[in-house]
């Protein structure tokens, strides 16, 4: 026997324990130091994200004067800031002094993988790639335009080439186009200017057909629209005739063209590019923008004035009026509408006296927002932003910068929803924020030690900081712009 035979060693039977269990441990040892036997943890690579799924929306800041302004990313899933990038001006002029940038911005079609920004009296384009779930935010590039172009609006439903509508300040004798407003065309593949096109006085808007055949500018100096044909950008024809032009938007189907001024809405035949009498809709004066929603082919008319919303059913010919019982208090500023096509969204303003808790004495800003349910055209909610405080925060020097983009016929209050449908932005240019509406239960993404709405501030200014102590930091720049990505 096994155990017999070890005692006839000589051995105490624990010895022989330890000696065997000395050559096992040993032989283990001896094993695991060979390459051959060691295990290999290989990581097994799951599905690549998919960019889609990756939503964003842009907001282009005006800063001091002489100083560069920003565009703004944020993330539609997180509601925060994910990258800036300088926009305008390098900064060299002292506060007060020098050009401001940006006004307004574009993402280029389809894929949203590029930015571009108009600097306005910057006389300059700002382009970047947007950060996405392959990369931070990209560093941005200027394009330089001719000396006091004024860029004021960017706008394109191509892929390889962005449109840049200029004001320039007039009398104005040198090239190109002397004595009027001019389009710039970039190739988005060099982002290099490649070509000039003459429109008339002071060109604003810019609005282009989803098959990319033709582009409009609407020219409010002259009262007119120009037309031009994209393939060798060149002037078709221009449209005369309007009285204090607003607003245009090509059809879904690309045959016409909705232009909005004081009188009321007129529809260009865009392959005549002729106006369809017949097809004209009066309305009050006061329009201030128009949406075309997309999901459902509706035209949204604002006007500030009455502080109404127009609704027309854009599927119709001639266009007609929708019943609706949506009366919208102060200022009205914008409409958007969600993709889904199940509500609309109103943003309003009014910039006066400061109520409690704030000093009656100071200046505030307060904004709301009107939620319209689009299977009956109904009011159904008003969702309170809140109130800023312009004097304590220091914004009440940069209030001029908001006043004039509204007497100019631009938007010191801009609304924009996400693709997805889950959520809207609200550029607010006096309280230097952006604030996020939740759709699922329409409110405004809140702070969870404030409970109030989570505004999402732009970058800081060049503004000097409020009196205080101790020292509060310099106000944010002004919000001129939303725009949501694919």
């Amino acid at each position: 026997m096994f155990w017999e035979r070890m005692q006839f060693s000589g051995l105490p039977r624990r010895a022989i324990v330890y000696r065997i269990a000395f050559v096992l441990l040993l032989s283990l040892i001896g094993t695991g130091c060979g390459d051959i036997f060691r295990p290999v943890a290989n990581p097994i690579p799951g599905p690549a994200p998919d960019p889609q799924n990756f939503h964003f929306a842009i907001v282009a800041s005006q800063n001091a004067p002489g100083n560069p302004g920003s565009g703004m990313q944020i993330d539609v899933s997180g509601d925060t800031n994910i990258g800036t990038v300088p926009a305008g001006s390098l900064g060299v002029a002292a506060v007060g002094q020098g050009p401001q940038g940006p006004v307004h911005a574009a993402i280029l079609s389809p894929g949203g993988n590029r930015v571009y920004l108009a600097n306005g009296t910057d006389d300059t384009v700002t382009t970047f790639s947007p950060a996405s779930t392959f990369g931070a935010i990209g560093k941005a590039t200027t394009i330089t335009l001719p000396t006091d172009a004024n860029p004021v609006f960017v706008h394109s439903t191509e892929s390889k080439a962005m449109y840049v509508a200029n004001n320039p300040v007039l009398p104005r004798s040198s090239p190109p186009c002397p004595g009027t407003s001019f389009v710039a065309v970039i190739n988005t593949a060099s982002d290099v200017v490649t070509n000039f096109i003459c429109v008339g006085l002071q060109a604003a808007v810019l609005a282009e057909t989803p098959d990319g055949h033709k582009l409009y500018s609407v020219d409010k100096g002259s009262g007119s629209v120009t037309a031009i044909n994209t393939v060798d950008q060149t002037v078709n024809k221009t449209i005369a005739g309007f009285n204090g032009l607003v607003w245009a938007v090509a059809s879904l189907d690309s045959t016409k063209l909705y232009v909005l001024d004081q009188s009321g809405l007129s529809v260009i035949d865009t392959t005549s590019d002729t106006l369809i009498p017949a097809s004209s809709v009066s309305l009050a004066a006061g329009s201030n923008f128009m949406f075309l929603d997309r999901h459902l082919n509706r035209l949204y008319v604002t006007n500030s004035n009455t502080g109404s919303l127009t609704i027309l059913d854009a599927a119709a010919n001639p266009l007609k009026l929708l019943p609706n019982a949506v009366a919208l208090r102060s200022t009205v500023a914008m409409v958007t509408a969600l993709n889904d096509g199940i509500r609309a969204y109103v943003a309003s303003y009014q910039v006066g006296a400061c109520s409690t808790p704030n000093n009656p004495q100071d200046t505030c800003v307060t904004s709301q927002i009107a939620v319209i349910r689009t299977s009956d055209n109904t009011l159904t909610k008003t969702i309170d932003l809140g109130a800023v405080d312009l004097t304590t925060s220091g914004l009440l020097q940069s209030k001029a910068v908001c006043d004039a983009a509204a007497s100019s016929g631009r938007f010191p209050i801009s609304i924009a929803s996400s693709v997805d449908s889950s959520k809207v932005y609200v550029a607010n240019c006096y309280a230097g924020s952006t604030s996020v509406i939740r759709t699922s239960d329409d409110a405004c993404v809140t702070n969870p030690v404030t409970h109030q709405c989570a505004n999402i501030n732009s970058p800081v200014s060049a503004y000097p900081s409020a009196p205080g102590q101790p020292l509060p930091p310099p106000p944010p720049q002004n919000p001129l712009w939303v725009v949501a990505g694919p």
